[in-house]
């Protein structure tokens, strides 16, 4: 007998190689099967977004969310679709309800990108130094060297 499990597992495959339509069947068929298990909504939620359905992913992230409160992915998930958006602020307060849930470096990567399009270097270079601190130099991925740049560019001398 088929379970959520397979189908969730078949969707990830799917996901991973990047044939988003048939992790879509799968993952909606482990849905029929399991509607209560918040990861299943989640992944959705990210097949969604791959998709450019931004409105769809996040209904599937609240759908998470209300499943399981302390769901930092989801969470994470909504930051990372409202800064797709340009929607700074509200990407903002969900990265920074992911860090009360989960400290994780790259939440700091992306409040870093976000201050520097605003033009807030200081809060820039704050949490930029976060992330070099947490990620311990295994992805630098140059953010220093980013958020130095963009402060150049706006020093009026």
């Amino acid at each position: 007998m088929i379970d959520g499990r397979f189908c969730f597992k078949k969707a990830q495959k799917y996901y991973d190689n990047g044939e988003f339509g048939l992790a879509l069947k799968s993952i909606n068929r482990a849905l029929m099967l399991n509607n209560t298990n918040y990861w299943y909504y989640q992944l959705k939620g990210e097949i969604l977004r791959m998709q450019n359905n931004y409105k769809g992913a996040l209904r599937q992230y609240n759908k998470a969310i209300s499943l399981n409160i302390k769901d930092d992915i989801s969470y994470f998930c909504k930051g990372y679709l409202y800064f797709k958006q340009n929607k700074l602020s509200l990407a903002l307060k969900y990265f920074n309800k992911t860090l009360k849930l989960y400290e994780n470096y790259n939440i700091y990567y992306w409040k870093a990108k976000i201050y520097l399009q605003k033009k807030n270097f200081n809060l820039a270079i704050k949490n930029c130094n976060m992330y070099l601190k947490l990620s311990k130099g295994y992805y630098q991925e140059n953010i220093k060297e980013e958020v130095f740049k963009e402060i150049s560019r706006n020093i009026i001398c």
